[in-house]
């Protein structure tokens, strides 16, 4: 079973930027539900049907957090159905905090810490002095403003202290009452360049996304809708560091760098990630249903 939003104002209809998934997981044999994300986020109620008998659920939708998606989770128990990941499994790879010692070895140099105002000043001068001069981007336990790339992610300079402060000032401004866990700083690594994003101008680089489900590969995507897929990653790597992953359902970003070396960006749990441009869903559900039949019931 497949789990979609639902349309606000219209219960009965599938959110309409979900609609073609879910038009494509009918197609591959797997029953949908719709639940209420506006009454989970408000209520949190997700005002489910019961299951006729016990059932096995993927969550394809809109990013929630740690607590949303406990409340979701108890929602569907209490209806008969089981979602895929468990609250602390959603965490794990949601939160990169969570997944950072087992991906520490593969990816950028990391910091982070939980928000405290009354030493906020101290605990981002901590964190500036362990890069030096390196570059670094700013983002929180889940997500950055990439599109705001110079204004509100990206640091040239640790050092630079004021310019940096204004960098977080902006972040967080913009991630508001959405910012989620704390602030995590990561050293900003010479990936292989593809050009600007068409609309916001950030740096694109030759970037895949990986989804898995029971330690399963189920795709590999370019993950920029303007990348043209010439360099195949080494997935066998990355499918030994899945082996890891406390998840049944995830997703694995990975990019090139200049030098060659295959590094990977972060996790994100699979039910909330998006699919890439280039990834037709009728493929991506096939998948799903080869690896798990469960998704059928």
């Amino acid at each position: 079973m497949i789990i979609f939003c639902s349309e606000p104002f219209a219960r009965h209809k599938v959110d309409s930027s979900y609609e073609m998934e879910a038009n494509a997981a009918k197609a591959a044999g797997c029953p949908i539900e719709l639940m209420d994300y506006e009454s989970l986020v408000s209520h949190g109620n997700p005002l489910l049907k019961p299951t006729a008998k016990p059932s096995q659920a993927l969550y394809r939708g809109w990013m929630l957090h740690a607590e949303e998606y406990r409340q979701l989770y108890s929602q569907c128990a209490s209806h008969g159905i089981r979602l895929i990941n468990s609250p602390e499994q959603y965490v794990h790879c949601h939160h990169l905090p969570s997944s950072y010692s087992i991906i520490a070895d593969n990816t950028a140099k990391t910091v982070w810490f939980e928000l405290s105002a009354h030493d906020l000043d101290s605990q981002i001068e901590n964190a500036l002095q362990v890069f030096g001069s390196k570059p670094v981007i700013i983002k929180d336990y889940v997500k950055s403003e990439k599109h705001y790339w110079n204004e509100a992610c990206f640091i040239p300079d640790a050092s630079k202290t004021e310019h940096a402060r204004r960098v977080i000032d902006r972040f967080l401004e913009l991630r508001g009452e959405s910012l989620a866990g704390g602030l995590v700083f990561r050293e900003f690594l010479d990936l292989d360049p593809i050009g600007p994003h068409p609309q916001s101008g950030m740096p694109q680089f030759v970037e895949f996304r990986l989804f898995f489900l029971d330690l399963k590969l189920v795709t590999c995507t370019p993950y920029w809708d303007e990348q043209i897929s010439t360099i195949a990653p080494p997935l066998h790597e990355f499918e030994e560091l899945a082996k890891h992953i406390q998840s049944r359902f995830f997703t694995m970003d990975i990019a090139r760098l200049e030098t060659g070396r295959w590094v990977v960006i972060e996790l994100g749990d699979g039910q909330v990630a998006g699919l890439p441009a280039q990834l037709e869903p009728s493929t991506f559900y096939a998948r799903i249903k080869a690896l798990n039949p469960e998704s059928s019931n």
